[in-house]
């Protein structure tokens, strides 16, 4: 998205603008001022998926990850079934996502990540300002380019947020580890599409132009026309 493609509608003013906060701009994007009182079926999927990953992948032990994975979903996912279209929506639901999710422990081959599920708050002098963001997992990059690999899961494969994802994660790991990642990477866990993007020096200039918008118009006194 270039910076004259970011539409008003997409975002809402912050009272005030202390920080840039990844998950409150995600959910401008999707319309929401404030956190939904009665979580989205969508929002649900996600964060039960992210609580068994952790479980996964931060038991120390790489062998038997499968049955790691069984036990995570017995124990973590959420049974809120009622914020679904019918039970049927959530078990049928529940089985294809753990089937994704297998699939890409699987393609993990064993990686140990090196930050897994972790907020980080910033200063970025480019924008003069703190930003927060949460990594899903940072491992050494699996493709074997080198570098690190950002991962996320995803549930919303919408062009805005995906656009967001990756240029806020470029700028925000540089400033943490001084380097951009040689990958940067999306896994949708409704549709088990990955989208990929590797940064390079003109790309991270262009997506601290693009912040740098998002600060003003979020900051902006008369507020986002809705």
């Amino acid at each position: 998205m270039k910076q004259d493609e970011i539409r008003s509608g997409d975002l809402q003013t912050m009272d005030p603008l202390v920080r840039l906060e990844d998950d409150v701009m995600e959910r401008m994007l999707r319309g929401e001022r404030r956190p939904a009182a009665n979580k989205p079926w969508k929002q649900i999927v996600l964060e039960s998926a992210c609580a068994c990953l952790f479980d996964v992948l931060g038991g120390g032990s790489t062998a038997a990850r499968a049955k790691q994975l069984e036990m995570a979903v017995i124990r973590r996912w959420s049974r809120r079934y009622e914020r679904f279209h019918t039970p049927e929506h959530f078990l049928l639901t529940r089985e294809s996502v753990v089937g994704r999710m297998s699939d890409y422990i699987e393609r993990l081959a064993g990686a140990v990540p090196i930050v897994l599920f972790e907020t980080f708050v910033h200063y970025l002098p480019e924008l003069d300002m703190e930003v927060k963001q949460t990594f899903h997992l940072v491992l050494q990059d699996e493709t074997g380019q080198g570098g690190m690999a950002v991962h996320k899961l995803i549930v919303d494969e919408s062009p805005e947020a995906l656009e967001l994802y990756a240029r806020m994660t470029t700028v925000y790991f540089r400033a943490l580890y001084g380097a951009m990642p040689s990958r940067i990477e999306a896994v949708s866990l409704l549709t088990g599409n990955v989208y990929e993007w590797r940064p390079y020096e003109a790309y991270w200039q262009a997506s601290v132009d693009y912040l740098q918008v998002v600060k003003s118009m979020l900051a902006a006194p008369a507020g986002i026309a809705h």
